[in-house]
């Protein structure tokens, strides 16, 4: 029998955020995931495979309902790389891992672009009208779990942000000594931000 291999992330946290992390197997029967009903509906539990990653979720009449977990393959094992949950079809956030398993970045307050017109209007005049655009606030974090900055995004697909997205509006860049600084996106646009996000 053809069986999947989902990997479920147990946490075992102190008083941090951060906690050490088990990755353990589980063997699950075909014929529990990846259902259709007789009018070709996706249900329950779906999990699609590629050489190197897993991804998990859920639907509800054809939906995509609930939380949704990829795991990317890194040398011989896997490791949690993002999380998202949607409801009746919408995103409503994503969270990225680094392979260590602190936070890489986390994308909340996502919905259709109504405080970035302007900005809307500069960055993707070339796309064919009309466009829908999406906002939404975004935290980055080092490989420590440190928050290093965090502001606003503006993005034509609703999935991968991050890959296709714009900074707009002030943004705060947190330094290594701890201090704060404070940037625009005009400033972002001309000279980048003082360090790599990712």
């Amino acid at each position: 029998m053809n069986k999947y291999f989902i990997f479920i992330m147990i946490i075992l946290s102190c008083y941090k955020v951060i906690a050490e992390i088990k990755l353990e197997p589980i063997e699950l029967s075909q014929d529990c995931i990846n259902i259709t009903t007789d009018q070709g509906v996706k249900t329950g539990l779906w999990v699609k495979e590629n050489s190197n990653r897993i991804e998990t979720l859920y639907y509800s009449n054809g939906t995509k309902n609930g939380p949704s977990k990829i795991y990317k393959q890194q040398d011989s094992s896997y490791y949690l790389f993002c999380e998202k949950m949607y409801c009746n079809g919408q995103i409503k956030y994503i969270v990225y891992y680094h392979p260590n398993g602190y936070l890489e970045s986390t994308i909340t307050n996502i919905g259709v672009n109504t405080d970035f017109i302007d900005s809307q209007n500069k960055y993707f005049t070339g796309y064919v009208q009309p466009l829908l655009c999406y906002q939404a606030y975004v935290s980055f974090y080092d490989n420590c779990g440190k928050i290093r900055a965090e502001g606003w995004i503006l993005s034509t697909d609703d999935e991968d942000y991050i890959i296709d997205a714009y900074f707009v509006g002030d943004w705060t860049i947190y330094t290594d000594s701890g201090s704060v600084i404070n940037i625009t996106e005009n400033e972002i646009n001309r000279t980048g931000f003082p360090f790599p996000l990712l």
